[in-house]
């Protein structure tokens, strides 16, 4: 299975507080990954005083630890999506759920994970 677009995906810790009771934020960490993306579909609902649009994707990537044991909420991604006014969109992601090829048994290097995002304008 070929992985044939680059992904930047940032995993942040969750925030803590300090000896003064302040909230800290988390640590951002990003993974430069290759992904194949799956489906992906753009709605508009109608709202008061205008249109919103939300996207959603989903990726295919190869599994690794580091991204396979953390909350989906603790994750976001960028993929090259362009808005309306020209800046990059950041995917918050949804979803992720880990798929491990049946032939041969269970072959644990053909393991990846399923990754849904969705961004709001």
């Amino acid at each position: 299975m070929p992985a044939d677009r680059p992904i930047a995906l940032t995993y942040t810790t969750p925030p803590t507080r300090n000896d003064h009771g302040e909230d800290v934020p988390g640590t951002p960490t990003l993974y430069n990954v290759w992904g194949t993306r799956r489906d992906g579909d753009s709605t508009y609902t109608f709202e008061v005083g205008g249109t919103r649009g939300s996207v959603v994707r989903r990726y295919r990537i190869r599994w690794f630890l580091e991204i396979a044991n953390v909350a989906p909420s603790t994750l976001t991604f960028t993929d090259g999506t362009l808005d309306n006014a020209g800046d990059e969109i950041t995917f918050t992601v949804t979803n992720k759920a880990e798929v491990t090829a049946q032939r041969r048994g269970q072959d644990l290097r053909r393991r990846w994970l399923d990754i849904e995002a969705i961004w709001s304008a």
